[in-house]
């Protein structure tokens, strides 16, 4: 049988920098479309408080913004002024590869490597400098401690007190905190569930007969109950007090973002890796086939974070975090079930090249396909030149600017002084009727009317990327996004042909930005 080395914390110490560097060079070319209104916006905090309405639209000034990543802004500001982007983005890829690595016990490190290594490399289109990275963070570490407490050897017992001030921070760095109390919320009442007569019906059925089930104390449940209701009074201190959980619930119930956010489409409403695929093909093949030895509560909870993440990709990042461990119990349970001598066939002779062939062709056919999206440069973004915003400059700040969605935040960095008609924090806000966002959506796809909508704004300037001049006027939607087909939204026209044939002239152009005027009369 093949030999493997004792591992040891060093092996650890290796992967988290293996991690790092495989997330550096997704990452590195890549900047976040918020990156610009978040470091923008720490910077204004300091100078001003949080904010209590919108600073940065013509749109909607009065709407009541609750930014719910105010401290991870004023962070993201002071150390991008000290340290710079690259040590930025650094921190934020080792908090990601610490998410990972925090599962590990090195007496299994083997076991733990797959789940691990093929867990990161499936999400590795998630990453980069973006705050959510800190929420994936924070979930691993309250899973962790969770599971340990669940345990019967009581050995996180007293490490869970510390629960309630984890949220205390988290909620102050990120809105995801919502899904740390979804997760205590959900285990909570599976563990009450449990102790009814419902459940013992339930266990009776055909399908759960054999499942593992293990029922905490009732010393134990209390204190998870407790522990939940001072994690959420802890969510509570924050600028924005109950305000904070408005904002989640607008965000998180806003259907129209599933069809029009490339984060909140469906999982697989656009393109996947092959290491994705696979992660979901061996977490779920092995969750079928082990079900009944997994204990329930975990089983439960990843289903549920399964469907979430098939109903919206933003979800994936967590699921895969909340399953390592379950994996890594999973390939352990099939280890040991396995007789010794189909092991010694595996990795030994033709077996063990074929399992090596395999690996490294997953390896190649995920991690390359993702870097040769990079150096084509596929589903990036190219934001405005110097130039570009130079020529905005020289234009009336009196004149409002129809700008695109994904150069809002990089536009609110640079060009702070002028009001903008959207960006990445406003695509779920309503008010008085009025829904910018989806005004916006209107506009861009060039819908009936969207000329109303631009006089409704008083719009006098428009700023597109110019690839938008080329654009397929009906079938790039129906092809590129068949939910939308589905769902019966339309096509989208060409709006700088629609433009160009009406009362507005192309005032400047170089290639990545075009810039629209309106003729005066």
């Amino acid at each position: 049988m093949i030999s493997l080395k004792k591992p040891n914390g060093f092996f650890v110490f290796v992967l988290f920098f293996v991690l790092i560097g495989f997330g550096y060079l997704q990452t590195v070319n890549i900047l976040d479309p918020d990156f610009g209104w978040h470091i923008k916006t720490g910077e204004l905090i300091l100078e001003r408080g949080v904010p209590k309405v919108d600073w940065y639209s013509y749109t909607m000034p009065d709407f009541l913004w609750v930014d719910h990543e105010w401290l991870t802004d004023v962070l993201i500001y002071k150390l991008h002024s000290v340290f710079g982007y690259q040590s930025l983005l650094l921190l934020f890829l080792s908090l990601t590869a610490l998410a990972f690595i925090i599962f590990i016990k090195i007496e299994h490190f083997y076991i733990y490597l797959v789940p691990v290594l093929f867990g990161f490399l499936s999400v590795l289109s998630y990453l980069g400098l973006r705050p959510q990275i800190i929420t994936a963070f924070f979930v691993a570490i309250s899973w962790k401690v969770l599971i340990d407490f669940l345990k019967k050897d009581n050995k996180g017992f007293h490490l869970f007190y510390l629960t309630p001030i984890l949220f205390l921070i988290w909620v102050n760095l990120h809105g995801g905190f919502a899904a740390g109390i979804f997760v205590l919320s959900l285990v909570l009442a599976l563990e009450i569930f449990k102790r009814t007569i419902v459940f013992e019906r339930m266990m009776g059925l055909r399908f759960f007969q054999g499942q593992y089930s293990e029922k905490i104390s009732t010393q134990k449940t209390i204190l998870l109950f407790w522990i939940l209701v001072l994690s959420f009074l802890a969510t509570l201190i924050n600028p924005y007090g109950i305000r904070i959980y408005e904002e989640v619930f607008r965000t998180v119930g806003d259907n129209f973002l599933r069809f029009h956010i490339a984060e909140w489409l469906p999982l697989f409403g656009t393109g996947v890796s092959a290491l994705t695929i696979f992660y979901l093909a061996l977490t779920t093949g092995l969750l079928a086939v082990l079900r009944k030895k997994i204990e329930l509560n975990r089983i439960t909870l990843l289903t549920v974070f399964l469907i979430l993440s098939f109903l919206s990709q933003r979800h994936f990042l967590i699921f895969v975090i909340l399953s390592i461990p379950v994996l890594s119990e999973m390939i352990l349970i099939l280890k040991e079930e396995i007789k010794p001598e189909r092991v010694k066939m595996l990795f030994s002779g033709f077996g063990r090249l074929a399992v090596t062939f395999f690996i490294f062709a997953l390896l190649f056919s995920g991690f390359f396909q993702n870097t040769k999206r990079l150096l084509k440069r596929e589903n990036q973004i190219d934001y405005p030149s110097d130039s570009a915003i130079a020529f905005l400059r020289s234009l009336p700040l009196s004149e409002n600017l129809f700008n695109d969605y994904g150069w809002g935040g990089y536009l609110i960095w640079k060009l702070p002084e002028r009001k903008l008609f959207i960006d990445g924090r406003m695509p779920s806000w309503r008010q008085n009727g009025q829904f910018t966002f989806g005004d916006y959506i209107k506009i861009t796809d060039a819908e009936d009317g969207f000329q109303g909508l631009l006089d409704k704004y008083n719009t006098k300037i428009i700023m597109l990327q110019s690839a938008e001049k080329n654009k397929e006027p009906k079938k790039e939607a129906l092809i590129e996004n068949w939910l939308s087909r589905i769902m019966g939204y339309n096509s989208p026209g060409n709006l700088y042909e629609e433009l160009i044939g009406s009362d507005w002239e192309n005032v400047y152009d170089d290639g990545i930005a075009v810039i629209l005027r309106r003729s005066k009369h």
